[in-house]
């Protein structure tokens, strides 16, 4: 489906019809509306996940879907969103920080903000002056970033390549 009107009908058909699928989904075809930007499609994939037990959270990783559910992130819908946070969450140590900090550039307040407290938990040193100079440029990270990069590196280590990307 492209729009949530078809969507929706075709989830209701699916939950009338084929009832079985959705108790014993196929790990690709999750995947796959995982991936599609459609609320709806991503309210069904966490109804799915949230239902079967054989799609606990603690099993994601091991059955691949880690990387579908974290796609959720950016998802219109709030329900989704709030799976996806809390999924990340208990593997926010896992997470990439570039990845981390595209989210907080582009993806919704709720998973920004998320993304900004994992940002600022790491320490400055780990996270590199050159990521600091980037989070510098969103509200959710620009004080944090600006207190690190005085007081977590020496002068010395803020190179004058560093400095004429930052003045552009």
């Amino acid at each position: 489906c492209e729009a949530e009107t078809p969507a929706r009908f075709a989830i209701a058909a699916l939950r009338k019809d084929f009832p079985e699928a959705l108790r014993k989904p196929k790990i690709a075809w999750l995947d796959r509306l995982a991936r599609r930007p459609l609320g709806v499609l991503h309210e069904l994939v966490v109804e799915i996940l949230t239902t079967s037990p054989e799609l606990h959270p603690s099993k994601l990783v091991a059955l691949g879907l880690h990387d579908a559910v974290l796609a959720l992130l950016t998802s219109p819908s709030d329900k989704a969103r709030r799976y996806a946070i809390e999924h990340a969450r208990a593997h926010a140590a896992e997470l990439d920080a570039e990845r981390l900090l595209d989210l907080v550039a582009d993806a919704p307040d709720d998973t920004g903000a998320f993304a900004a407290q994992v940002l600022m938990a790491r320490p400055a040193r780990t996270l590199g002056v050159a990521l600091l100079g980037r989070m510098l440029a969103f509200d959710a990270t620009s004080k944090w970033a600006s207190e690190q990069l005085d007081t977590a590196f020496e002068r010395a280590e803020l190179t004058p390549a560093f400095l004429i990307n930052m003045l552009y």
